[in-house]
């Protein structure tokens, strides 16, 4: 039986309706030269050899790995690179991933997990694992991931998941850990190992009830599917009830390097311009689950400011029209002045101090340096780091 029109039209009309355009914003440009650490030597986007991968490890600190120079760089935040080590690969990198502030590396052979100063904490040669038990060489792996909870190493190869207990640098200790697919299945089935990884009929991977969406351009939460189609240029959200399309635009000229996610939800694009010679970090805000921002903001961001946290002033603090110094200035508030963080805006370091402006709403009883009376429910801008 056909539709009839006017129920077609709605249901086209409550299509659009869920779609929305975003832009990407520039969070910060780098140069592509030798006095720049932010490398790229070749043109061609299918070298793999070439070329840099953005990544945040679970507190939102920004790395960057680059390939020419098998460097990993660590920044502040600031975006300024504080420190860098060498990696020891002869390949290049093509998966990289957090657990906690360690670092967990592929290169579709090798598995790789070490800290902040290079130290590596465990190397598996998958490569030989997979060869070893299919009687055949060529069988590289897809992806991996570790739990460090339970200290097990899950392995992706295809739709199939193999598994090494207590990785370590050891190889002969490597194979006797080795699981195969069926064996792990089993293992993760029993919940006597690890409870809170489970898989289900199709292989998935589930970690505390939320599948793991293995790469870089997918994610879910306990409320949202996210998952970013570059070719198309949309962000496709499923809230299980509805499905939600972001569309965005990368601008003339730039070639996406890289592409990662925020513990926060945001989306950031590392690309380059070749007519301009400089890369470009971009990031699309996570406006789909606020709640789930806010509540990793309030957790996590520094100098302890958070959305619709109560605070007091440390000391006499201006209380400005916009989230810059040069911005004009509505009053001064006392110090023990009482405010409610409205909104988090850009992060800065300011008298040493790494912190967040907040927009901000003052509570009753405020007062300017002089003691002077402030309106109850004035709104402006302070530098979140005279909070506490």
């Amino acid at each position: 039986m056909k539709k009839p029109l006017c129920l077609i039209s709605f249901i086209f009309l409550s299509t659009l309706a869920w779609a929305q355009n975003v832009e990407l914003k520039t969070v910060k440009q780098f140069k592509n030269d030798k006095s720049s650490i932010y490398i790229r030597k070749e043109v061609n986007p299918q070298d793999d050899i070439t070329g840099n991968d953005i990544f945040f490890d679970a507190d939102g600190n920004f790395m960057l790995y680059q390939r020419d120079t098998k460097l990993m760089l660590f920044t502040n935040q600031n975006l300024e690179i504080e420190k860098k080590i060498q990696i020891n690969t002869d390949t290049s990198l093509q998966t990289i991933h957090t657990t906690e502030n360690n670092i967990l590396m592929g290169n579709h052979t090798e598995a790789f997990y070490f800290d902040k100063t290079g130290s590596e904490i465990f190397r598996v040669n998958v490569y030989l694992l997979l060869n070893k038990l299919k009687g055949s060489l060529g069988n590289w792996f897809d992806d991996c991931y570790y739990d460090k909870q339970n200290d097990i190493l899950i392995i992706k190869e295809g739709q199939k998941l193999y598994s090494i207990i207590s990785p370590t640098l050891n190889e002969v200790q490597n194979q006797k850990n080795f699981h195969n697919a069926e064996e792990t299945r089993k293992l993760l089935e029993s919940g006597k190992y690890a409870p809170h990884l489970t898989l289900d009929e199709d292989n998935n991977l589930y970690i505390d009830g939320i599948r793991y969406q293995w790469g870089t351009t997918a994610y879910e939460t306990k409320k949202y599917i996210c998952t970013l189609n570059q070719k198309k240029k949309y962000i496709r959200l499923f809230d299980r009830k509805d499905s939600n399309l972001i569309y965005y635009t990368i601008p003339e000229n730039e070639e996406v390097e890289s592409i990662t996610y925020h513990p926060n939800g945001d989306f950031y694009f590392l690309t380059i311009n070749w007519t301009t010679n400089k890369h470009t970090l971009w990031r699309i805000e996570n406006t789909w689950d606020s709640q789930w921002r806010e509540q990793w903001d309030g957790e996590h961001v520094v100098g302890k400011v958070a959305v619709n946290k109560k605070m007091v002033c440390n000391d006499n603090l201006r209380l400005r029209s916009e989230e810059a110094t040069s911005s004009n200035i509505i009053t001064t508030m006392s110090k023990g002045t009482k405010v409610k963080i409205l909104k988090l805006g850009k992060a800065e370091t300011i008298d040493g101090i790494n912190s967040n402006w907040v927009q901000i709403e003052l509570l009753s009883d405020a007062k300017d340096k002089d003691g002077k009376s402030i309106k109850t429910g004035t709104i402006g801008w302070c530098y979140g780091g005279y909070l506490e």
